[in-house]
Order: structure tokens, then sequence, then C-alpha cells
């Protein structure tokens, strides 16, 4: 058996080796292949080559095996990593799937109630057609009822109408009627003495040609001879030398020349060349009655104890062709509220020129009131009943038709005023003073002070743009000033620096006034100082204190914005300037003015800004926009109320921006615009509307405000003198400082009052 394996095992080896061999081609090699030994060696090499071979290849798989064992590792690791960011997001979506079904859900509900409503507005929007249906046949009967209700009108208007044409013509015959009275109760009828004291007639002529003459020559029918007339030509361009030229036959005319500067420095002219002992007036449009200047010096001699005297006057007025007698009895305190002697038939002596002084230069129309009032001030002027002259109203030449009437009123009426006795004592009690933004206490002080008021003020901090100060300034605590000052009053302006200020006030037993202001307007802060027994009087512009004057009347005051008329005058406009003033904040919207201005090239625009308090920075961002859009604007900082109030002077037009973030108040630099005589246009909203009026335009956008700017090249000289003075007229009408702050005048003065004057 063993033999059997053992040649087994020889045969396998010769096969092995045969394999081996022909695999070698070893077999094939001649001699090799039947040479026992050489087969022998053969074999050795094939079985060393063969060792070989396995063990690279078995180097080579166990190189092999480690490199996939790393490659799969990874591969594994990564595909790990994927199946667990796999798992992960199907979680999340599981979890938003829910949340969705949730939501589907919710949704289901939703549209369910909506359906539910749906269903609910059909049904509401059928009984509300259904209730229209009804209306609409009430409307229809009630629309007939006022078809006949407006048949009715129009019977009622037609009557009116006839009624209305029948009182004209009833006026015109009353005109008539007086005109035929009145000629037959004139001058003429008085005494005429055949010699007196010369009396010299001053009249005044500018660009009159047509009518000069005719007041001439009633003047050369006089009854009464001692006279000269002095003719002032007020630098005419028209005929008027030649038609006065026609009458220097007569040595009694006298004709004066000078370059044109207002009837009252005509007046004077003839006043300084006059030589009569009686002097009157009479204009180139209007006639003296034939025995006016012999009823003048019969008066005179017969009472010479007196210095003054007038007649009536017949009036014809070209408005509505009527005709009226201008004749009242004198009466002081009428006289001061306005003029109703007119000075064509006004006459005094000459000695009151002397010791009164002439015509007030500075005024363009009403001169001839303040010379009257100014004249009868300590003595009664003699009442002639009889009419001494003929009066022309409504021709468009004169100069009630070229110049503002209550810029003149208001300055004749302010030398009526007379300081209070004895002076009050008043600290202003300010956050920072004298900042150049603050117009409005500059011109509320300077006011005061014209009234009499002794004006101290105490400022918590340094102005950032200051201006020199009147009146003196104090610094420190509050207390210590008030120590110093010893004021019947503290006032403050803005509501929350009352607030502020109120315990040192308190603390020593003084009343505080408080004047509001629109950008910090607060209805909160007003009802706690309505509340305060130490606030005396909340001041607050119109259209804030109507909410409170029905229940909150004893201490609130509407007072509107105010400007100083001896700082803001009318001036010579140029009509392409337009000017912004402004203290340089955000809410002022002062970026829209720089881009309006690029929309008019052909205007020049002025922005006048100053630094604010904590916001001095904002400056130069608008001076930086300003030079990013071409520098359209000339910009000008922390110039002088001086500066700013020629400026506005010359400017035709004030553009006026504002962004409403804060509540709107009434900006003083629009007073101030308005006084100089200035076309405004404002930002539109309703406070705006009622403070600008008629004195300019409202836009809603820049696009519109330079339209509106625009628009104005193309008027003409009339136009721009109407807008001129029906800006002048509200200025001085509604926001002139002396006509504005009476109330609070008045409360302070009553707290002196109540307080004994005791305070010195």
């Amino acid at each position: 058996m063993r033999a059997a394996c053992v040649a087994l095992q020889a045969w396998a080896v010769k096969l092995q080796l045969a394999v081996c061999l022909r695999r070698s081609n070893l077999v094939r090699r001649g001699p090799v292949a039947r040479n026992p030994l050489s087969l022998a060696r053969a074999f050795a090499r094939v079985a060393r080559d063969q060792g070989l071979r396995a063990a690279t290849r078995e180097a080579r798989w166990r190189l092999l095996g480690r490199v996939g064992r790393a490659l799969v590792g990874g591969r594994l690791a990564q595909l790990d990593a994927a199946v667990a960011s796999t798992h992960a997001a199907q979680t999340e979506l599981r979890g938003r799937l829910a949340g969705l079904e949730c939501s589907y859900a919710n949704l289901e509900d939703d549209a369910h109630r909506l359906i539910g409503d749906v269903a609910a507005v059909r049904d509401a929007l059928s009984e509300m057609r259904h209730q229209a249906e009804q209306h609409m046949h009430a409307l229809g009967a009630r629309v007939d009822a006022l078809d006949g209700d407006v048949g009715a009108l129009r019977a009622m208007v037609d009557a009116l109408e006839r009624r209305d044409t029948v009182r004209r013509d009833t006026l015109l015959r009353h005109s008539r009627s007086v005109r035929w009275l009145a000629e037959h109760h004139t001058t003429a009828t008085l005494p005429a003495p055949t010699t007196g004291a010369l009396v010299s007639v001053i009249m005044p002529v500018w660009n009159r040609a047509a009518t000069v003459g005719a007041a001439i020559e009633s003047v050369l029918a006089q009854s009464y001879q001692e006279w000269e007339l002095l003719v002032i030509d007020d630098g005419s361009q028209d005929d008027t030398r030649a038609a006065v030229a026609r009458y220097s036959r007569d040595p009694r005319v006298r004709y004066f020349f000078q370059e044109h500067a207002g009837c009252c420095r005509a007046r004077n002219r003839g006043l300084a060349e006059s030589r009569g002992e009686v002097v009157a007036y009479l204009d180139s449009d209007n006639t003296l009655e034939p025995g006016y200047l012999a009823a003048v010096s019969a008066a005179f001699a017969a009472h010479p104890e007196r210095d003054a005297a007038y007649f009536g006057q017949l009036v014809f007025d070209h408005h509505d062709d009527t005709v009226f007698v201008r004749a009242e009895p004198f009466d002081r305190a009428r006289l001061a509220e306005g003029n109703y002697v007119d000075v064509n038939v006004f006459a005094h002596r000459r000695h009151l020129v002397d010791r009164l002084g002439g015509f007030d230069e500075r005024l363009s129309r009403l001169g001839d009131w303040d010379l009257v009032l100014r004249y009868t001030a300590h003595a009664e002027p003699l009442v002639i009943r009889a009419v001494g002259g003929r009066y022309q109203l409504g021709h468009p030449d004169q100069i009630s038709e070229r110049e503002s009437y209550f810029h003149d009123y208001y300055h004749v009426r302010r030398k009526l005023e007379r300081p209070v006795q004895p002076p009050l004592r008043v600290l202003y009690a300010l956050w920072h003073y004298p900042q150049l933004s603050e117009a409005y206490v500059r011109a509320e002080i300077r006011c005061m002070q014209r009234w009499g008021v002794h004006i101290e003020v105490w400022s918590e901090e340094d102005a950032p743009a200051p201006f020199p100060s009147e009146v003196p300034v104090h610094r420190g605590p509050l207390d210590a000033a008030i120590e110093r000052v010893a004021p019947h009053v503290v006032h403050v302006h803005w509501l929350n620096m009352a607030a502020r200020y109120r315990d040192a006030v308190a603390e020593a037993k003084l009343p505080l006034t408080v004047r509001a202001h629109g950008f910090e307007y607060s209805t909160s802060l007003v009802a706690a100082l309505l509340e305060d027994d130490v606030v005396r009087a909340v001041y607050l512009f119109p259209h804030h204190a109507v909410a409170y004057l029905a229940t909150d009347g004893a201490k609130v005051r509407a007072l509107s914005a105010c400007f100083d008329p001896d700082l803001y005058h009318t001036g010579s406009k140029d009509t392409s300037l337009i000017l912004r003033s402004a203290v340089g904040l955000p809410s002022k919207d002062l970026p829209a003015f720089i881009r309006i201005a690029t929309r008019c090239p052909e205007h020049h625009f002025v922005l006048a800004v100053c630094r604010a308090a904590r916001a001095e920075a904002y400056v130069e961002e608008l001076a930086a926009y300003n030079r990013s859009l071409g520098s359209p604007v000339d910009l000008r900082v922390d110039l002088q109320h001086e500066e700013v109030a020629a400026l506005a002077g010359h400017a035709g037009i004030y553009l006026h921006t504002h962004a409403l973030l804060d509540p709107y108040g009434m900006p003083t630099s629009i007073a101030e615009a308005m006084a100089t005589g200035a076309y405004v246009l404002g930002r539109r909203c309703q406070p705006a509307e009622h403070y600008i009026g008629d004195a300019g335009r409202l836009y809603e956008s820049e696009a519109e405000a330079a339209a509106l700017v625009r628009e104005t090249a193309a008027w003409d000289d009339a136009r721009w003198l109407r807008a001129r003075n029906t800006s002048i007229d509200r200025a001085y009408a509604h926001f002139a400082s002396g006509r504005v702050l009476h109330p609070m005048l008045d409360d302070w003065t009553a707290v002196a009052d109540e307080r004994g004057w005791a305070a010195t």
C-alpha cells in the first residue's frame, strides 16, 4: 500500500514536472528534454522561477488586499455617512410632512369657515341690496321732492335778483339824491370873506396828466383869493409837467419837480416851500368846492383857539357807480381805529408843522391819517358841517390800489402804543439762547421791550449758532437766576421745557407761562400743564388751541406766529430769487429744496441754514448733498437775522419745505417772508392752508413745487404787484408782533397786578 502511494506521488511529481516543462517550453529545446541531468537542472531553474513568481504573486495580492481594504473602508465610511444623512433627511421630511398634514387640516378648517363667511356675506349683500333698493325708492321720492324745492328756490332766487335790481336802482337813485343835496349844501353857502390869511394848498402829483388840470381849476375857481398852490411833481413820466404848465400864467400856481419818492415826501416838499399861515391839501385826482378855502379862512378867523378843521366830502365810488357823503363828528377813539377824515378836506395852522413835524415818509399810504391823528391829539378840530370837496374812489392808478393797506395801518397804530406802568419784570427760561434759528424769541422780546417790559434771559446751554443778545443772559442754576432777576413771571418756550423747569419756578412761588411750538406739540404735555397750578397760561397756535378753548379757556390762549416789523421790510424784489431759511434738521426736508432747484435752473435758489443744537453735522451733510447734485443751491450757513431779513426783502418767492414728520406749527420764516412781500409756496396740509391763505400756493410733490416756481416766470408786473401786496397785507393784518402778543402782555400785567407789583 505504501509502495503504491509512493509510486502515485512519483507519478504526480512527474506529471507536475511535465506540465511545468511544457509551460516553460523546455521540452522543445532539444537535448535538454532528452538528457535527464539537463532536465533536472532545467527543472530546478523552473522551480526557482516558479517560487519567485509565487512569492511575487503573494506579495502583490497582499498589497492589493491592503489597498482594497483601505479603499473599501473609506467608501464604506462615506456610504455610512450618506446613509445617516439620508436617514436624517427622511426624518425631517417625515416631520415636515406631518406639519403639512396639520396645516392642511387647518386650511380645511379655515376653508370651511370661509365658506361659511362667504355665505354670510352673500346673505348680507343680498340684504343690503334689498335695503339699497328700498333706499333708492325713498331717494327717488326725495329727489322728486327736492326738484320741487329747487323749483321753489329758483323762483326765490329770481325774486331776490329782481329785489336786488330794485335795491340797486334805489341805491343809485339815493346816490343821485345825496349828490344833489350835497352839491346844494357845499361851502358855497357859507360866508365868503374877501380878505384873510394866506392859505397854502399842497398838491402832490405823479403821472396824472389826465386829471391834474381839473384839480388845479377847482383851486382857481375858489371864491377866496388869498391862496397859493404848490404842485409837487413826484417824478412823473407822462405829460404832467405840460399839463401843469398851462396854468403857470397865474403866479399863485407854483410847480416843483423831484425824483419819485412817494406822496409823503412830496407833501413835505410842499410844506417846506409853502408860505401860508394856513395849510390845506388837494390830491391831483380830486377837486374842491368853490367856497372851501373861504370857509377854511373864516373858520380859523372865528376860532383862533383851534388849530385844525375838517369838512364833509362827497365820495364817488367807481367800483359800483354810487355816491355817498363821508362826514362824521369827531371821536378820538373812533379815529384811532380807522381814518374817516380825508386830508383833501382837512386844514390846519402852519405852526403845527413846526411843532409836530410833517408827513411820515416811511408810510406809502395812510400818511394823512397819521398826520390827522397827531394834529388832533391834544385839541379837537373844528367840524364844519358842509361838503368841502369831491373824492374819486376806485381809480386803478390810486395809491390805495398800488400799496399795502395793513402795512401802514400797523405802523400808524403802533405810534399810539404806550408803555406799561410800572415796568413788568419777566425772566425768559430757555434751553439755549441766543440761538439764530429761534428768531421768534427775539421778535417776542423786542416787542415786549418796546412796550416797556423789562426782560432778562436764563439759558441752560450755549447756542450752537448765536447772535448778539440785546438783553442780559444768565447761566448756572435757574433758581439763582430767579433770585437775581426777581421777576413777576417766568416765561418758557416749548412745552417740554416748561415741564422741565416748573419745579424751580414753583419753588420760587412764581407763575409760569409757556409758548408752545409745532414740532414738540403734545396733547399729553398740554393736559399736564393745564392741570399744573404753577402754569398761568399756555399759548398755542390757533389750530392747536381750538381743541381746548371750549373747556380750558381759562389757561389756553390762541396765539399765532409773529415776526419783527422792525427787522423785516418791503423792498425791491428779484422775482428769480427763491429763498428758504431754516435750522439744519431733517424734519425741515431741506434736501427737497435742493432737488426742486435742479428742476428750475433759470432761478436762483438760496438756502440760509443755521446749525442746530446736537445736530451740527447735518449742515455738512446738506452741503455734500448739494455738491453731489452740481450745487444748484447757494448754501449760506449761520447768517445773522439782519442778513436773512435782507435776503427775504429781495426774494420774489419763499419756498417752504416740510417733511410732515413732526406736528405742523406756524413756521416763523413764512410770516417773515410775507412781511417782505414774497410769494409763498408751502407744503400742502390743513394748517399751512390756513396760515398761508391767499399769499401763495400749496404743493403736494416736488414736481408740483417746481411747476409753481416756473409758472411765475410768465407773470407781468401787475401780477407781481398783487402778489406782493397780498402777502404784505396778510402778514401785517395777522402776524405782526405788536398785533399778536397783546394777550401775553395782558396775562403778565394781570399777574403783576395780583402780586401788587411787589417784585423790583
